[in-house]
């Protein structure tokens, strides 16, 4: 058992955090996102304790929709990613669910 305690959503989704310290940025791959946190898979993995503001790009087959200004505090580094706990409860959580079909490879399942 891994100790969480809150439903985690698989979801793929462009990812971009920057450093609010240093001002560096890196993107990946959002690979799953909870009402607290997200894991994210990167090649540039900032260190623990990192603070970050994130944004999140969901694309449709017709339109993209754009998350912004996601604080968040980076609490675990693996190889190929990093584990982020919001700063704050995330407010859109929901939409994860409600358009699952929207973070299947990217884009809208046929």
């Amino acid at each position: 058992m891994n100790g969480r305690v809150c439903l985690r959503t698989e979801f793929s989704a462009e990812v971009e955090l920057i450093d609010t310290v240093r001002g560096e940025s890196s993107k990946g791959r959002m690979v799953d996102v909870s009402m607290y946190g997200m894991f994210i898979e990167t090649e540039n993995c900032f260190p623990i304790n990192t603070l970050c503001q994130i944004t999140i790009k969901i694309a449709a087959r017709n339109s993209n929709l754009t998350l912004q200004d996601i604080e968040g505090v980076v609490v675990r580094v693996e190889d190929g990613g990093v584990g982020i706990r919001f700063t704050s409860n995330m407010e859109w959580y929901a939409l994860f669910n409600v358009y699952s079909c929207y973070g299947r490879y990217g884009k809208i399942s046929e």
